[in-house]
């Protein structure tokens, strides 16, 4: 799936639903099923993470919470790593 779920999942704040603390969990672990196994994503377009990384900073800016900001990063940084893992296969 890849960048395809934070386009969904940004499809689903857009109507409304608010950034609750509880929410941000679940997004980060949608975010990181969906790129634990980079080499499954099938669509090329979903293995660039460019709607991730936009949701990602959004969700950074929404938030005066440390530890919130400490996991955007991380899931940040995780996200990347997948991306690069793909660039480097798909190279070969």
């Amino acid at each position: 799936m890849g960048d395809e779920a934070a386009v969904n999942i940004m499809k689903v704040l857009g109507e409304g639903i608010p950034l609750s603390d509880t929410n941000e969990l679940t997004i980060w672990d949608m975010i990181h099923t969906t790129f634990e196994f980079p080499e499954a994503i099938m669509v090329p377009f979903d293995r660039h993470p460019d709607a991730t990384s936009f949701l990602l900073r959004w969700m950074d800016s929404s938030t005066q919470d440390q530890d919130l900001k400490e996991r955007t990063a991380q899931t940040r940084q995780y996200v990347q790593a997948a991306a690069d893992k793909m660039a480097s296969t798909s190279t070969q």
